[in-house]
């Protein structure tokens, strides 16, 4: 919306908008726990078909998923047997990245020139000791 522009609500809508002073349209407000609430709809029984409602929402995916629904049999084995894990596999080479961005003299360095001087650090250490630790800068 421009500056311009009322900020207004239509007046369809401005009969329905709640008003400071009168009750609340839901004073009770949300529910604490959401998922007690969702888990004991999802466990009320239908007393005609003797299911829960769990029990339809499953049939209804496994129904749909037998149709050709990716989505549905996607839903039905995530929720069985759990997401695969994703793995990833890194490797990166990682040249003193932490004191190039601090230093302006160094940022100004070229990528085969931080490169002779991650050797030239690397040489200066002693056997065993790590590169500048990035909590002493």
């Amino acid at each position: 919306m421009s500056k311009g522009q009322d900020r207004r609500l239509p007046a369809r809508l401005e009969a329905t908008k709640w008003k400071k002073g009168c009750p609340a349209p839901n004073p009770s407000g949300r529910p604490r726990d959401l998922k007690a609430e969702v888990r004991s709809f999802a466990d009320e029984q239908d007393p005609k078909i003797r299911k829960t409602r769990l029990r339809q929402w499953l049939e209804m995916a496994d129904r749909r998923a037998r149709q050709g629904s990716y989505k549905h049999l996607e839903l039905l084995l995530s929720y069985g047997w759990g997401k695969p894990q994703e793995s990833i596999n890194l490797s990166a080479e990682f040249v003193h990245a932490y004191a190039v961005y601090r230093d302006p003299k160094l940022a100004k360095l070229s990528e085969a020139e931080l490169k002779q001087l991650d050797l030239l650090t690397r040489k200066l250490l002693a056997p065993g000791e790590d590169a500048i630790d990035v909590k002493q800068i």
